[in-house]
């Protein structure tokens, strides 16, 4: 394996971290084992079937639980994500309109997310933090179609004033049109008396729309974007500097001011399609399933190949494409337990169906996968 390049490591040489080889591809690294191709699965909550569950997942070459696993298998000698959940951590969450965000103006949200931090127990197996599972940041600023629904910034507008970030946004988009709310109004070009008014049309879900709207919507965005990543990053660095950050998961509809600032900040960003990242910072492509991927073929094959048989082929073309791209250093298979195979066959996305039964159409794929993933990537990047 080529050497990795001086000054590309992120993590310390004692926990799982992560490095870029001479030649541009980032490998994850186990303390004890060496580089990994990282092979992880999402939701392992409950025991299903009579298999032990970590013997059952080694045994087909999983190596990392994901960070919604149950307690009680975490601290057991398997690796493990730890979710943080640092959003929730002030106990005033913004949630409405597609927008699911902490109050990061709240001076109390980063001493309370320090907290949290320091509350965790802190084990061998704890292979890195991600700090939030699900943010939802609203449509971008640069979409090319109509905006649909009020967006992060007239929602702040429009929050309950106990929130921070009520005053915080009324102050960005007055402060530079002197105080003046008619400036304002003028500039957007919207007809609007007061701010009740514009709570309203947030209520109604009537989203702003225009050209400077959006670019302060896009300044806006920015700014909040900076205020979560710099903030769980400073707790991360002052509690426990050693361990890797994960991102909470893009997705194309991620603004893509946020995914800029999560290459920046993250040490590793979690990705629902590869590429999002920007190819800056390593990749874990994270929900993976291709259940949907037979049935997305419009007519029959003239060589008469079933949808499973297409399933299987282009899930395992996909997987192995997306594990030789340099930025990747892994997967999670979105499902554990999911589905009931006596009545949807292969095409239940679990690894497992819920009443425990394996799916073997998915667990001889991925298993293969697994146990060549590592000598694929040597092959192709040394």
């Amino acid at each position: 394996m080529a050497s990795m390049e001086t000054g590309a490591w992120r993590g310390a040489e004692a926990f799982h971290r992560v490095g870029r080889t001479e030649r541009g591809a980032w490998w994850w690294v186990d303390p004890g084992q060496g580089p990994w191709v990282v092979a992880g699965v999402q939701g392992v909550n409950r025991t299903l079937g009579s298999s032990p569950i970590l013997a059952q997942l080694q045994g087909w070459g999983f190596k990392l639980l994901g960070p919604d696993a149950a307690e009680g298998l975490m601290n057991r000698g398997a690796p493990f994500l730890q979710a943080l959940e640092l959003r929730r951590a002030a106990g005033r969450l913004i949630h409405q309109n597609g927008v699911q965000l902490p109050d990061v103006f709240d001076p109390r949200w980063e001493e309370a997310a320090e907290q949290v931090v320091n509350g965790v127990m802190r084990t061998a197996s704890l292979a890195g933090y991600v700090s939030d599972r699900n943010l939802s940041w609203g449509e971008a600023s640069e979409a090319t179609h109509a905006l649909a629904r009020p967006t992060l910034l007239q929602v702040c507008l429009s929050l309950d004033p106990a929130f921070s970030a009520y005053h915080a946004a009324w102050e960005f988009v007055l402060a530079p049109r002197g105080g003046e709310f008619t400036r304002l109004t003028a500039d957007w070009g919207v007809a609007l008396t007061n701010k009740e008014a514009l709570r309203q049309m947030t209520r109604d879900e009537v989203g702003l729309d225009t050209r400077a709207y959006r670019e302060d919507l896009a300044r806006f965005t920015q700014q909040f974007a900076l205020r979560y990543f710099g903030g769980v990053g400073r707790i991360l660095k002052a509690v426990d500097p050693g361990r890797l950050w994960l991102s909470p998961a893009l997705y194309p509809s991620t603004p893509q001011v946020v995914r800029e600032m999560t290459a920046q900040h993250c040490d590793v960003v979690q990705v629902s399609e590869v590429g999002l990242g920007g190819g800056v910072a390593p990749e874990l492509w994270v929900d993976v399933d291709w259940t949907r991927l037979g049935r997305e073929v419009a007519v029959e094959d003239p060589l008469g190949v079933s949808e499973m048989e297409q399933m299987m082929r282009r899930g395992r073309q996909a997987l192995v494409g997306a594990l030789s791209q340099p930025q990747v250093v892994g997967y999670f298979w979105g499902h554990y337990g999911h589905g009931d195979i006596a009545r949807d066959g292969p095409f239940t996305k679990g690894l497992l169906d819920e009443v425990g039964r394996v799916n073997h159409a998915h667990v001889q794929v991925l298993s293969a996968i697994n146990r060549q993933a590592l000598a694929l990537r040597v092959a192709a990047w040394g």
